[in-house]
């Protein structure tokens, strides 16, 4: 008997979207706090490959900084740096999501999430 490859198990679409504005807009406002923003670009934070790395791993994976360090293979340093509040952009996400699909037209559903995300970048600046 022939044993079936196990397939990968992804973030469901339809929840993607929102938490890569969500990693995008946490990156510009952890690169403008940044002392080293001068030299250090925003993409040597966060790529856009990691940002879609994190965006299709389904929360189940990622219970932990850790996970999150792991899952990028990203350095110790970067973990000091990025991880926590990475994973705490993340799990804001997964917990307080919002209840329906934000439009064009309607931004609002941006706004507590983006409100955490600013406590997260003040907190890490104390």
């Amino acid at each position: 008997m022939i044993a079936k490859r196990k397939r990968n198990k992804y973030r469901p679409v339809a929840q993607r979207e929102q938490l890569e504005k969500l990693l995008i807009a946490w990156r510009a406002k952890a690169h403008a706090s940044d002392p080293l923003r001068a030299v250090r670009r925003p993409s040597l934070i966060l790529n856009d490959n990691d940002i879609k790395t994190l965006t299709m791993a389904l929360s189940t994976m990622l219970k932990s900084p850790h996970n999150v360090v792991t899952l990028l293979k990203q350095s110790e340093e970067w973990a000091m740096l990025w991880g926590t509040s990475v994973f705490s952009v993340i799990s804001s996400y997964t917990y307080v999501k919002p209840v329906r699909a934000p439009t064009n037209e309607d931004s609002s559903d941006d706004e507590p999430l983006m409100k955490k995300i600013n406590v997260i970048i003040r907190e890490e600046g104390n």
